[in-house]
Parts: C-alpha cells; sequence; structure tokens
C-alpha cells in the first residue's frame, strides 16, 4: 500500500499530460529527438527478445529514422514460418517507405497478437525467464564500453565482473541468515529486488543489465548482514577461548544478528 500511494502521482501526471499511464516511464517510447513513438513494434519484440546481443539494433535503427535493412536485419527468432516472415517483411517495408512507424503499427501489433495467442507459454513465461537471466548477467563490453585508465578499464572489465559475482554470493548468504533471523526485513527486501527484475523482464523486451542499478542497495544491505554476522560469530569464538562464559553470551548475540545488549 505504502509503495501504491509512493508511486501512483507518477502514472496519474502521465495521464494527465500524455493520455495514457505510461507506468514504465514518461512515455513508452522515444526517438532520439524526444517525440513519442507507437508501442506495436515493442509489443511485437516482446513476442521474440530474450535480452541477447543483437536484438536491439532494430529499436536503434527507427529511434534515428534509418530505414531496416532487408533482409539483412532479419532474425530466425522473429518468425515461425514462412508465412509469418513475410508478414515481418511486409511491416518493415512500409515503415521503409516512410521511416514513420506509425505507418506499420497495425501489422505490428497483430503480428504481436498472433505469435501471443499461439505461443502463450513462451510468450508470458519463458522469454521473460530469460529476460531475467540477462538482467542479471554480466555487463558486456559493447553494452558499457567505458574507457577509465584510472580504474584499469576496459583492460580488466573481468575482475569487475568477479567482484559482481562476489557481492551476488555474499548478499544471497546474507539472505539465508535473514531468512533465520527476521523474515519480514527479508521479505521487504526480497520484493525491492524482484518487483525491479519482473517489470523490466515484462516491460521491456530488451533489457540492459544497468537497469538493475536500483536493486544493488537491497543487496548490499543483505551482503553488510553476512559480514557483519560473520565477524560477530568470530568474535564470539575468539573470546569464549578466552573467557568462556563472555564468550557464550557474544556467541549468542551473534545468533541473534550481531548485535550485542549492553
Amino acid at each position: 500500500m505504502a509503495a501504491a500511494i509512493a508511486f501512483s502521482p507518477w502514472p496519474i501526471r502521465n495521464l494527465i499530460h500524455f493520455g495514457a499511464p505510461h507506468a514504465t516511464g514518461s512515455s513508452s517510447w522515444e526517438k532520439q529527438d524526444g517525440s513519442e513513438m507507437p508501442t506495436g513494434m515493442l509489443r511485437w519484440m516482446r513476442t521474440w527478445c530474450t535480452g541477447s546481443k543483437g536484438e536491439t539494433y532494430l529499436v536503434l535503427l527507427v529511434a534515428y529514422n534509418r530505414p531496416v535493412d532487408l533482409p539483412r536485419n532479419l532474425r530466425p527468432d522473429m518468425y515461425d514460418d514462412d508465412d509469418e516472415k513475410a508478414r515481418v517483411v511486409a511491416a518493415f517495408e512500409r515503415y521503409n517507405r516512410s521511416l514513420r512507424l506509425g505507418d506499420a503499427e497495425e501489422a505490428f501489433l497483430a503480428l504481436a497478437a498472433d505469435r501471443a495467442r499461439r505461443t502463450p507459454l513462451r510468450t508470458f513465461v519463458g522469454l521473460p525467464v530469460k529476460r531475467m537471466i540477462a538482467e542479471w548477467s554480466h555487463i558486456p563490453e559493447w553494452e558499457l564500453p567505458m574507457r577509465v585508465p584510472l580504474l584499469g578499464l576496459p583492460a580488466g572489465r573481468a575482475i569487475y565482473g568477479g567482484a559482481e559475482g562476489v557481492l551476488f554470493a555474499i548478499a544471497v548468504l546474507g539472505a539465508a541468515l535473514l531468512w533465520w533471523r527476521d523474515r519480514r526485513l527479508l521479505a521487504v527486501i526480497g520484493l525491492a529486488v524482484v518487483a525491479r527484475t519482473v517489470l523490466f523482464a515484462y516491460g521491456i523486451p530488451f533489457p540492459v543489465e544497468r537497469y538493475m542499478v536500483e536493486a544493488v542497495p537491497p543487496l548490499l544491505l543483505c551482503a553488510a548482514f553476512a559480514i557483519v554476522g560473520a565477524v560477530a560469530a568470530a568474535g564470539a569464538r575468539a573470546r569464549r577461548a578466552r573467557d568462556p562464559a563472555t564468550g557464550d553470551d557474544l556467541a549468542r548475540s551473534a545468533r541473534r544478528g550481531g548485535i550485542s545488549r549492553p
């Protein structure tokens, strides 16, 4: 309820100014000049995109008012048979003639509806799950080509990927400890991470890893709990070795979450 109250002004504002709530952004899709574009092509892309490399190239072409090179830019996962392939080609040919995506809007909407109706499990379960996996994968070089010699980039990008993996592992350990210590707090943290993941897996056909940056603070919180708990447990063992009575008190405190009370 609190989250709904905090979020509600955004879609209300969009409804007033744009005529639609646009829950995933001020507009569902924009060109480089900021003008809003119809969403039929995005809906169609949700029926085949997995978050793999190269799937977003079509978006860049359309956003920059460039024609789509046919058949070079066609992918086998865009269609299931030759008849559907012909419909996809026809839709892009309509766009290419005017470079206005609205001219192909009905064609893309029909393609999206037919694919979703024909393969609902793939569209609403299989593909979103693949996009969730893509969201939590390491950021590839082509997605964030940073050149920062002070940080050792791009040569040391693998190091940052490894550090990210370590963070995830420690966060999972912290989540396991929270399950034992405070499940209500874990539910709040987990809801924030899950909601972010699901929103972009279903709302955007081409999720990128940097969209998950808002989920990092909850992961850091879990990791901090794991580290503090481990330090408290180690301290309790050291104290127990010197003073069994005091060590037992500290051990009980560590089991309660690593915070000792005077």
